[in-house]
């Protein structure tokens, strides 16, 4: 059984029979916010779902050929209207 967090005050505490849901990442998010986008598990309603089951839905046939029509798309905008894909920094994305 996953312990259950509960908040004590500014404090956590994990509690025994307990059902929780986390999200497990790389790192130290209040280090460094790119941390937070490196999951490596999450843990919902008890079961643990590893990186390869979260990301099985984005990697049917059907999304991956929906992903590249899109990032197309984004090309063409780019290329017709630049304006709208320059910032500050350079490219906007």
């Amino acid at each position: 059984m996953i312990p259950h967090i509960a908040r004590v005050g500014n404090d956590l505490a994990i509690e025994k029979d307990k059902l929780a849901d986390l999200i497990v990442v790389n790192g130290n998010p209040l280090q460094d916010l790119k941390a937070a986008a490196d999951v490596r598990l999450v843990i919902k309603n008890g079961r643990v779902f590893t990186q390869d089951e979260i990301l099985a839905p984005a990697r049917t046939k059907e999304q991956v050929e929906a992903r590249r029509l899109a990032l197309q798309a984004q090309e063409r905008l780019c290329r017709e209207q630049p304006h709208h894909c320059e910032s500050e920094e350079g490219h906007a994305h």
